[in-house]
């Protein structure tokens, strides 16, 4: 069980180590695409990816670090380091609503103290208890505003290809279509584990497809 879940958990690292990776590969693309091309949406794009980019390498980075930890205690995984992933994905997903907003039809420990009493040993733990629920229930809140986003973002990108039927703008909407898939699993369930490597499995797939687009954009 230990080993399963150690697994489980280093696949997930490398899966948000490689969408670190795809995503900063999409914010060169698309920052590019803006110099040559000149549509702030890209810039826009470009500086959201960027805050994507980074919040997924410290995630992966605190993954790897707390590894053997984990199989004792899950908890550790939403701890500092996703609480920093979750507000650089929620900062880039406002960077892109903001974007669409302005302009809709341009072109995203345990304590090892002394044993006083049972009623002094226990109140640590009860404390870190306490602060876990709060962190956790800080991480949904995060999540929900996050989800709200972007499918705020998605509407504005069907709007703009009803419009005109672009490309770009459908493959870009086919990759925001995946990550609100993903955004909407982890706010069902956050406690699955294999759920949530399945959702970053689908954001590293939406990253392709963003970057497919991104890339065709920016070698024209």
């Amino acid at each position: 069980m230990g080993l399963a879940t150690s697994l489980l958990f280093l696949s997930e690292a490398i899966v948000e180590l490689t969408s670190a990776l795809f995503a900063a590969i999409i914010w060169y693309y698309s920052y590019r695409a803006y110099r040559f091309l000149g549509y702030v949406n890209l810039l826009f794009l470009s500086a959201s990816f960027l805050l994507f980019a980074t919040g997924l390498f410290i995630q992966a980075v605190y993954t790897f670090l707390v590894l053997r930890e984990l199989v004792l205690n899950r908890a550790l995984f939403f701890g500092l380091g996703y609480l920093v992933y979750s507000l650089f994905n929620m900062s880039a997903l406002l960077i892109l609503a903001f974007a669409y907003a302005i302009s809709p039809s341009s072109q995203a420990g345990s304590g090892e103290g002394k044993p006083a009493s049972a009623a002094s040993a226990l109140a640590p733990v009860s404390t870190i208890r306490e602060f876990s629920v709060l962190r956790q229930l800080f991480g949904y809140l995060i999540g929900f505003f996050s989800t709200v986003l972007i499918f705020f973002v998605l509407a504005h990108m069907v709007s703009e290809y009803i419009e005109r039927r672009s490309e770009y703008t459908k493959t870009v909407m086919l990759g925001f279509g995946m990550m609100v898939i993903q955004q909407v699993i982890r706010l069902i369930d956050l406690d699955s584990d294999p759920l949530y490597l399945a959702s970053s499995i689908v954001q590293l797939a939406a990253f392709s497809v963003i970057l497919y687009a991104v890339w065709r954009v920016s070698s024209k």
